[in-house]
């Protein structure tokens, strides 16, 4: 029983995942599992770019298969165990005989005489090979449609892939044209800037010019008025004579004044 148990985890070993029979040319992928050459790059043709392990998950950017000779000489020497006379896992515990029969109905095999017993009286037998033949074929179906399952989904993935690529790149272009717009905008205003302070100067400084012309004027007719309030004044203490002499020009002069500080024409 022991043996039998060592010859089926064995056995558990030198199956292949995917195809679910013994390793045919077995190669290791990147993180360790192990499939038949042919099982895992029909696995991976449909896929483009990134590729996974059907175990693991594990994605890989190069599909590098490295042979395993040490699971194909396991392979060999569980065929040669599972297929040599007398062995116990080849053969049935109650008659003895080789397990060439397959009962459908209890699915597992069964010897010739198990297949004519009253226990299997009225079930579905086949040969073993013929029912092997079929189940492989249901499988391989399944694998069949797993695999264009898998296909599609690695097309949408890449499409979403692309999506997200594409997004980003709208954005990141948007956002340096959003840049390259508020730095035009920020050299017009501050161009606008220099401009209203240089023409804020300039008219600041002929304004300037005006009023100190003006005030220079203004300074000149003070003093000028000053002079003459001062003869004036001065006249007015003379005796009667002295302060008659020139009088006329002395009022015109009051009103030359006068005419310049009213802005008006003096005839």
């Amino acid at each position: 029983m022991a043996s039998l148990q060592v010859l089926e985890s064995m056995r558990g070993e030198a199956v292949c995942s995917i195809c679910l029979d013994f390793y045919h040319d077995p190669v290791t992928i990147d993180c360790g599992h192990n499939f038949c050459r042919a099982c895992i790059q029909g696995y991976w043709a449909p896929v483009r770019g990134k590729v996974t392990c059907p175990q693991c998950r594990s994605q890989f950017t190069q599909r590098n298969l490295r042979p395993n000779h040490f699971v194909s000489n396991m392979v060999e020497g569980v065929r040669k165990l599972s297929l040599g006379q007398g062995e116990p896992a080849s053969q049935c515990p109650d008659h003895g005989e080789k397990l060439k029969m397959f009962c459908r109905e209890d699915q597992r095999p069964i010897c010739v005489v198990c297949s004519v017993s009253r226990e299997h009286q009225g079930h579905s037998v086949s040969p073993i090979a013929e029912a092997a033949e079929l189940y492989k074929g249901m499988l391989q179906k399944k694998v069949d449609s797993l695999q264009k399952q898998l296909a599609e989904i690695s097309k949408s993935q890449e499409e979403e892939e692309a999506n997200i690529n594409t997004v980003k790149q709208q954005a990141g272009s948007l956002q340096n044209n959003i840049v390259a717009k508020f730095d035009q905008l920020h050299q017009f205003l501050h161009q606008q800037e220099q401009s209203l302070r240089t023409k804020l100067q300039q008219k600041e400084a002929a304004t300037l010019q005006k009023l100190e012309k003006n005030l220079d004027k203004i300074s000149e007719q003070r003093l000028a008025v000053e002079r003459t309030v001062g003869e004036i004044q001065k006249r007015l203490t003379l005796q009667e004579a002295d302060f008659l002499k020139d009088v006329i020009a002395v009022l015109d002069r009051y009103v030359f004044f006068s005419c310049i500080r009213s802005g008006s024409t003096c005839a």
